[in-house]
């Protein structure tokens, strides 16, 4: 649901996060199920 917490496993993806910055993640593919 809009403004859900969510965990991504660390596989099958390889992505990080460098320095202290807060990470915010947007996803497109699939909004229209979670869309108003």
């Amino acid at each position: 649901e809009k403004g859900d917490i969510f965990y991504v496993s660390p596989q099958p993806h390889d992505s990080w996060v460098v320095g202290d910055q807060e990470y915010v993640s947007l996803h497109f593919l699939g909004a229209e199920k979670y869309a108003d």
